[in-house]
Formats: structure tokens, sequence, C-alpha cells
């Protein structure tokens, strides 16, 4: 009787427990667990997305955990680590003999290759490194590639014993840049990875054609022509050939994309050819995008006007805006990566219209998880780059419905401009309790002071009570111990100190 007593009230304490306000120790707790997470391996990789929410906090109190990520022995969870110190360096520059530590070749080539991604390896740094004694081939080719692209490199024998590899990835690009700094001969090396029967030499190809149009390495040009023009050439890689020549200005671009699109077959490949013809519009000439207006699909022939009128040098806002209403992933994939490439006072009316379009009519269900991931993108380029970005978010913000609204936090909550929270002064028509709490996380990353209500309700966020996502709950979480000065206590508890 008195057994089963002890269970009855235990189980009242534990239901009245349950109706009871959090108390600052549970979120606490709650903070340690979040934070303990990144520093574990998860099998689905989880560990990648938890770690990179942290690392965009750019937080020098994040240094000892950062340092205890380099002394595991999990590689991805080194170059986390490596990486995380460089984000929170005064020069935002990656630490050589951290990487000098990294014995595991394959490891310490990943961890140069997302340096150089993230713009934390100087060009003084990578002459260093291409120096050092014992530094392994695929470190070498891949610093000598940034060098190249540089203009910083010279010394084309460096590269020589990379092409007696029995890696043809490391022969193709080892060859790749030799012919960069004028070897012409070093194509044969590229003649016979294509005559080759390697398991694995559709992938080298397509790698290399990739990292010339990301480094500018136009010497490749009549190698991509010949791949484009010949009609054995296996099927997708084609059409990459197609755009990595006429993306060099190859002679006869025009004509092999022309020869191509008579030959498609169906729709989709109709589709994939008129991308790349507009993805390349700059370079190619107005008339060729008649045969795409013409065609049958409306998505086409939006992609020919949008085309044509870039082609021939006209602004390109309202085609590009009305290519929108077609709802097509990769169009607008395409719509997002031409305004990041283009000056903000020509954007901005772009990335408006994603923004516009988002939800707004004539666009279906279909597809908006991406249109909106698109919100996100315009919202983060337009508080980075554009003079008047707190003024047009404000306006969209009047304009926009519950999941619109909540995108543009979460790309201010992305944006590495300078106080993004400012962005949002003065507004509180929040349309759901989601957006809110993106709202006053937002304004927790940026600000060193919250009223009490609003650290009750960051500390709902950290506990998981406002439905943000795991990543967002980890900011949350580092705020909430900073503002509540748990950090140093909650950074040992972690790192078992």
């Amino acid at each position: 009787m008195q057994r089963k007593l002890m269970f009855i009230v235990a189980a009242v304490l534990v239901a009245w427990g349950s109706c009871l306000p959090a108390t600052a120790d549970e979120t606490a707790d709650s903070s340690v667990w979040l934070l303990k997470k990144c520093t574990l391996v998860h099998r689905n990789g989880r560990h990648n997305v938890l770690l990179r929410a942290l690392r965009q906090m750019h937080d020098p109190k994040l240094k000892p955990l950062f340092s205890e990520l380099v002394q595991k022995h999990h590689p991805v969870m080194q170059i986390h680590g490596v990486l995380g110190l460089a984000e929170i360096d005064p020069d935002k520059k990656i630490d050589l003999a951290l990487v000098a530590d990294i014995k595991d070749s394959a490891t310490q080539a990943q961890l140069v290759s997302s340096a150089i991604e993230s713009d934390l390896l100087t060009v003084e740094q990578a002459k260093q490194l291409i120096g050092w004694p014992g530094l392994t081939e695929p470190v070498k080719v891949i610093v000598a590639a940034y060098l190249t692209s540089k203009g910083q490199f010279t010394d084309a024998a460096i590269l020589d014993e990379s092409l007696k590899s029995d890696n043809p990835a490391m022969v193709g690009m080892a060859a790749m840049l030799k012919m960069q700094l004028g070897h012409s001969d070093a194509i044969r090396y590229l003649e016979e990875l294509q005559q080759s029967n390697k398991p694995n030499r559709l992938q080298v190809q397509a790698m290399l054609m990739q990292t010339a149009i990301r480094y500018e390495f136009d010497k490749i040009a009549p190698w991509a022509m010949k791949l484009a023009d010949d009609p054995e050439a296996d099927r997708g890689l084609d059409l990459l050939a197609l755009r990595t020549a006429v993306h060099f200005g190859a002679k006869g671009g025009g004509s092999a994309w022309a020869k191509q699109y008579a030959a498609a077959t169906g729709a989709a490949d109709r589709i994939r050819l008129a991308m790349l013809a507009v993805d390349l519009s700059d370079k190619l000439p107005p008339d060729l995008y008649d045969r795409l207006k013409k065609d049958s699909l409306p998505l086409i022939q939006q992609l020919g006007a949008v085309g044509q009128t870039i082609a021939s040098k006209q602004d390109p806002t309202d085609p590009i805006l009305k290519l929108l209403d077609q709802n097509n992933v990769l169009a607008g994939k395409w719509v997002m990566q031409y305004a990041n490439d283009q000056p903000i006072d020509k954007a901005t009316p772009i990335l408006v219209g994603v923004i516009l379009a988002a939800e707004g009519e004539p666009n279906p269900p279909q597809f908006r998880a991406q249109r909106l991931e698109n919100v996100v993108l315009a919202t983060e380029m337009l508080s980075e780059k554009a003079d008047n970005a707190a003024a047009i978010v404000h306006a969209l913000l009047e304009k926009a419905s519950m999941l619109t609204q909540e995108a543009m936090v979460m790309g201010l909550i992305r944006s590495d401009a300078d106080r993004p929270d400012k962005m949002i002064d003065g507004y509180d028509a929040w349309q759901s309790d989601t957006a809110a709490s993106l709202a006053l996380l937002l304004r927790a990353k940026n600000t060193d002071k919250l009223t009490a209500d609003q650290l009750d309700r960051l500390g709902l966020i950290v506990r998981g009570g406002a439905g943000l996502q795991e990543p967002l709950r980890v900011q949350a979480a580092w705020i909430y111990v900073k503002l509540t000065d748990q950090d140093k206590v909650t950074l040992a508890s972690v790192l078992g100190k």
C-alpha cells in the first residue's frame, strides 16, 4: 500500500511539474544537451548541419569547442574544428599548423578544399603550403589549381609527379593545369582518358569541366568542343561539354547547340538544352533563340524570350518575372544564380519578384518548398547588398503571407549583413508563432539585451516548444547561455571538463 501510494505521489508530482513554467536550469540543461549533440557523430550526418549552424555564429567564445573538435579522431569533426577556428580568427584565415597536424591525406585534401571554398586560405598561405616537403599529391594539385586561378602559379614541373599517378582524377587535373600554363601537349592525357575504360571516367571528365568553368581555365575549350561534337560521346556528358565549350567561346558552339536541339527527342531534353542556352545567353547570338520561342511548350517559349533579351543586351527583368510564373524548379534556380551575378541595382527587382511569387497567383502548391527556399536566398541577398534593404524588407513583410514571412526572416537569420535585425525594427505583425520565434532569434543573435519575456521565449525555443528546427535551437541555446552568463560552465559540461 505504501509503495502504491509512493507511485501515486510520484505521478501527481510529475503531472504537476509538467504544468509549471520551465526553470532556468531546465533550459540550461537543454542547452548543454543540444551543444553536446554537435560534438557527437551521427550516422545520418546530422552533426554537419548542427556544426554549420554553430559555426555561423562566428563567436570567438566558441573557441574551446572548436579546439576540442580538432583533437577528435573523426575527420569530419577535425575539419569543422579547423574551419570554425578560422572563421572566428580576426584575419579570417586558416591555421596552417593545424593543417600540418592532420596526417590523413584525404582529410587534409578535403580541409584545404573547404578552406579555399570559404575564402579562408590566402594566396600567401597557398604559396607556403605548396612548398611544403612531403605534401601529398592530391593537396598539391588542389592548391596548384587555386593559385593558377589567381595567376600566381608558374612552376608546371611540380605537377609532373601527379601525371604518373594511377588516379585518373589526379592525372586529369594535372594535365588541365599544365594546359592552362601553356603546355598544350598535355591534352594527350585528356584524350587518353576519353579512350580509356576506367570505371570512373565519366565522373572525372565531368569534374574537370566543372572545375574549368569555376576557375576559368579556358585552355580546355578545344577538348570540350571535341567531346560536344562527338556522336559517340556519353549522354549527359555531351551537354556539359557543350556548356564548357560555349562558356569559353569555342568556335562552332552555337552550331553544336542547334544540332543537339534539333536531335532532341523529348520535352525533357529540349528543356535542358533551352536552360543551357539561357545560361549562356551572353555568349550566343540573339537569333539562336527564335527556335525556342516557336516551341510548343510555354516554358521553353519564355526561356527563349529571356535568352534573346539578354543576348540582345536589353533589360531582361520583365521576361524573367514572367519566367517565374512558369513555376519550374530549374528555371527558378537559374533566376537566383542570374540575380546573384548582377549588380544589386539590376538584381533588386528580380529578387523582389522572387519573393512576391512565392505563394501568390498563378503559382499552385506544387514546388512551393523550392519557391520558399528561393525566398530565403533572395532576402539574404537583399539584406547583404541593397542599400535600401530595410525599406524593401518592411514593404514585402506587409504583403507577405505566413510562409513567405517565415522564409524572409530565415533569410535574415542566415545573412552576413551588419545587423540584419535592424531590418525588422518596429515590425511585429507576424502571422504565425513560427515567424515570431524566428524574429526573436534574429534579434537575439544580434544584441546582448533581451527583456525578461523575450528571454523566456528564447528558452522555449531552446527546449523545443516553439517548433523550430534543431539547428536553430542550437543557435538559440548558445545565445541563451551567453545572455545568462552560463557559457563557460556550459562549455565545460559539453566538453567534459
